[in-house]
């Protein structure tokens, strides 16, 4: 499978995907957990920006994101991040 047969011998950034391992796949580039693309970190401000443009709510942009994107701790970070919006706060 290409991974250590140990956590630790990982960086911590890929510790955290060692438990479902066996979920993660390569294609075209891209890696997926299950059906879901596998967001950098680097790419996260955008795609919660994205998400939250439409004005959909918080549970609205969570169900968006979970039809096809996965990052840890994503659903916290998006409620954050929808919880800043003034629209929602005013």
């Amino acid at each position: 499978t290409g991974w250590p047969k140990e956590k630790k011998k990982l960086s911590q950034e890929l510790q955290y995907y060692f438990p479902f391992r066996e979920e993660l796949t390569l294609q075209n580039g891209l890696i997926f957990k299950s059906d879901r693309v596998v967001i950098p970190a680097t790419l996260k401000g955008s795609i919660m920006e994205r998400l939250h443009s439409s004005h959909i709510g918080i549970q609205g942009c969570l169900r968006r994101a979970r039809e096809a994107v996965y990052w840890p701790n994503m659903n916290r970070e998006i409620e954050n991040y929808i919880a800043k919006c003034e629209t929602y706060n005013a």
